[in-house]
């Protein structure tokens, strides 16, 4: 995705990835990121985090 042009739209989503999609159709949407971090859980109540890095498009994804 080298040189791409992101939209945000607002409460919809990023170009024609609308906001909530799941981490599979980012993948097929963005292709696989250069790093992924699985963030530490502060207690058994919290959701696992994922940060998604796409370091030449200079951007990242979050996923609970």
């Amino acid at each position: 995705m080298k040189n791409s042009i992101f939209a945000i739209q607002l409460k919809k989503g990023l170009n024609d990835l609308p906001f909530g999609a799941t981490a599979e159709e980012c993948n097929q949407y963005f292709g696989e990121p250069n790093e992924i971090e699985v963030l530490e859980k502060d207690s058994e109540d919290e959701p696992e985090t994922e940060l998604w890095y796409y370091d030449d498009e200079n951007f990242s994804l979050f996923f609970e």
